[in-house]
C-alpha cells in the first residue's frame, strides 16, 4: 500500500488520546453526539480527534465534513466513542441514578446528590479505562470495513 492513501482501510494503528474517548463517551451519554475523527489522507499509523459532528472550524465550508487541508478528496473516517470500549463497559451515570436514597438522608440536599454525582463519574472515568479495546471495527465513509489496533496516549494503567 502505497504510504499515503484515501482510502481509511489503509489504517493499520489508530493512536487516540485516552481523555479524547473518555470525553466523547461522555458527552455522547448526555446527548451531544461526539466522536472520534481521522482525516485524510490515511497512513498507516493514524491520529484520531475528538470531533462533534456539525461544528464547523472557521476554516470549514458550510455543508463539508472534508479537512480543507487534504488534497484527497477523501471523507474522513468517523469512529464513535462507543468503538473503543467493550461490550462489558460501564454505562455513563445519570443524574438520577445518583440520588442519594432517602434512607442517606431524610431530606433532599442538591449539595449532596451533587457531590454524589461528582463522585460516581470520577469513578466511571477511572474504571472506563479498563474497558478500553486492542481493536476497533467500523465502517468507513464508503461503508468499507475498516478495522485497526488501537492505541492510547495518557491511558491510566488498569
Amino acid at each position: 500500500m502505497p504510504a499515503e492513501s484515501s482510502d481509511p482501510r489503509t489504517v493499520d494503528v489508530l493512536v487516540v488520546h485516552a481523555d479524547d474517548v473518555v470525553a466523547a463517551l461522555a458527552a455522547t451519554a448526555q446527548g451531544r453526539e461526539t466522536v472520534l475523527r481521522v482525516t485524510p489522507p490515511f497512513r498507516r499509523r493514524q491520529r484520531a480527534r475528538i470531533h462533534v459532528p456539525g461544528e464547523m472550524s472557521a476554516q470549514q465550508p458550510a455543508g463539508s465534513e472534508r479537512d480543507p487541508s487534504s488534497d484527497t478528496g477523501a471523507d474522513p473516517l468517523v469512529v464513535p466513542a462507543d468503538a473503543f470500549v467493550d461490550e462489558d463497559a460501564p454505562s455513563f451515570p445519570r443524574a438520577p441514578e445518583t440520588e442519594p436514597e432517602p434512607a442517606e438522608s431524610p431530606e433532599y440536599d442538591v449539595d449532596e446528590h451533587l457531590q454524589a454525582h461528582e463522585d460516581a463519574v470520577a469513578a466511571w472515568r477511572e474504571r472506563i479505562q479498563g474497558h478500553f479495546r486492542e481493536r476497533a471495527r467500523v465502517d468507513g465513509p464508503d461503508d468499507e470495513r475498516c478495522e485497526f489496533d488501537v492505541r492510547y496516549l495518557g491511558a491510566r494503567k488498569q
